[in-house]
């Protein structure tokens, strides 16, 4: 058997000795062989590529999407290292609040060197560090960060530190009670950041939960805050409903100081929102209590009333407002209010086609200009009446008018009004073409209604007794003779500034 055994051993080996010549003698045979080892070749090669391929890929997309700075959790040199796993101490975190405070003021000190890249690196070193602290810390700093980030455009900074208060607020919004404290803190950050929605959602639901638990002191805050959040982003009818709501709270407790300063506010939230019924309202309130108690400020209230009705489409009183603002003004010697109460005098009388009754006002105005030494109010004066005379056709007063207006302006050396100027004389001192001379325009017909029509602006000469110009001569450039004012006073306003 074991004879048997070996001759069958022996031509099974034979056997593979011959088809291994077989399989020699056929080219294909090699070719697979040589198709096999490229294969393993490829395998390895893409291996390797793989390998080098996927830290490139990571690399593009850590450069396309780098890391938060207020998420890195690298160890940190100024946080406590203890030796077991414990809290820190209450002079641990005393020493890291301190630590924490210095790189704010580094910070600072950075960008007020100009260096906002490496005050911005400090500060998120500080808001990650704040997180130790808790939300307490954590939440205030990022408001404060928050407004630097805002006003130095750092859109970037803006967009993380939102974030991670949306994070903070989704947390304190799944626990009971609520920490209205520190919801309240995140809506005055989301303020500082012109998340305009966000934070007055938050207002309202503060608002809502001060009002059912009975927390009025909350809730008022909470009120003034929203109201001069409207109010900062042109919402002036949402302002004006929440300003009267504190209005009402501040005279049923009695509080006048406060409520002075939210009808100053709430006037301002009317004009500015055009509703000028309301406005004229608030602003006669305010008129009466400044009357008793400071009439300093009387001059600037009656023109904005008087600014109220005239948008109102009352001329009349709108007249006398400015008018009264102008005898205030004059009293206390408070030249610029007066003239603003003349400007808008003169611009009513405009509007209403009542040129003759606005020139009594310009040369009015130019009598307060001179006692203010206001050499460009002047100016402007000389150019305004040189406009109406030039479309009444009375080319004469309208000549010497910009003539005093261009050398006002060749002194002061305003070298586009002196262009505008020389374009004015040239116009008009052009000969005409047609055989004779235009005749003057005459005065329009007034279109005011009867009570305004029987209140004459002010009892000063007529523009028909003012002193008229010299018809025909120009006045030189270099010319430096003194003119005479609408009013004499000891101020030249030709002579050196």
């Amino acid at each position: 058997m074991d004879h048997t055994r070996d001759n069958t051993m022996m031509r099974m080996q034979e056997q593979k000795a011959r088809a291994k010549q077989r399989w020699a003698l056929f080219p294909w045979g090699q070719a697979h062989r040589a198709s096999r080892l490229t294969l393993m070749l490829m395998g390895l090669v893409v291996l390797t590529m793989t390998g080098l391929v996927k830290p490139a890929l990571a690399q593009e997309e850590a450069e396309e999407f780098p890391p938060n700075p207020l998420e890195l959790t690298e160890p940190d040199p100024l946080l406590p290292q203890p030796v077991v796993d414990r809290p820190f101490s209450p002079l641990e975190i005393y020493f890291l609040r301190q630590a924490l405070n210095r790189l704010n003021l580094e910070a600072q000190a950075q960008l007020a060197a100009g260096n906002k890249r490496q005050a911005f690196e400090i500060w998120y070193r500080e808001l990650r560090l704040r997180r130790v602290l808790g939300y307490q810390e954590e939440v205030p700093a990022l408001g404060r960060v928050g407004e630097y980030a805002w006003s130095e455009s750092e859109n970037q900074a803006v967009r993380l530190i939102t974030a991670r208060l949306e994070e903070i607020e989704a947390d304190l919004q799944l626990q009971q009670p609520l920490n209205f404290t520190l919801l309240l803190s995140i809506a005055d950050s989301y303020r500082t950041l012109r998340n305009y929605s966000a934070a007055v959602r938050l207002y309202d639901q503060i608002l809502d939960q001060a009002r059912a638990s009975g927390d009025t002191a909350v809730e008022e805050s909470t009120l003034m805050s929203l109201a001069d959040l409207h109010l900062g982003w042109f919402y002036y009818a949402e302002a004006a409903q929440v300003y009267e709501e504190l209005l009402q709270r501040a005279r049923q407790r009695g509080d006048r100081a406060r409520e002075e300063d939210i009808l100053t506010q709430l006037a301002y939230a009317y004009q500015q929102g055009r509703q000028y019924e309301q406005a004229i309202g608030i602003l006669s309130q305010l008129v009466e209590w400044y009357r008793e108690t400071d009439p300093l400020k009387l001059p600037e209230l009656q023109i904005a009333l008087g600014n109220s009705y005239r948008q109102s489409q009352q001329p009349a009183q709108a007249a006398n407002h400015y008018q009264s603002a102008y005898a205030a003004a004059l009293a206390q010697q408070q030249y610029g209010y007066a003239s603003d109460a003349l400007e808008q005098l003169a611009g009513l009388y405009e509007d209403l086609n009542r040129p003759d009754d606005a020139l009594v006002v310009y040369q009015l105005l130019q009598s307060v200009q001179l006692e203010s030494y206001d050499r460009l109010g002047i100016m402007e004066v000389f150019s305004q009446m040189g406009r109406i005379y030039q479309e009444q056709g009375q080319t004469g007063r309208a000549i010497s008018s910009y003539q005093q207006a261009l050398r006002l302006a060749e002194q002061m050396r305003y070298p586009g009004r002196v262009r505008y100027f020389n374009e004015q004389l040239t116009a008009l001192t052009r000969p005409s073409t047609d055989s004779e001379p235009p005749a003057e325009t005459p005065p329009s017909e007034d279109v005011a209604e009867p009570e305004l029509q029987e209140n004459p602006p002010f009892d000063v000469p007529s523009s028909d007794e003012a002193p008229e110009g010299d018809e025909g001569e120009a006045i030189a450039p270099n010319d430096t003779s003194p003119l005479e004012p609408v009013r004499p006073t000891p101020f030249d306003p030709f002579g050196p500034p």
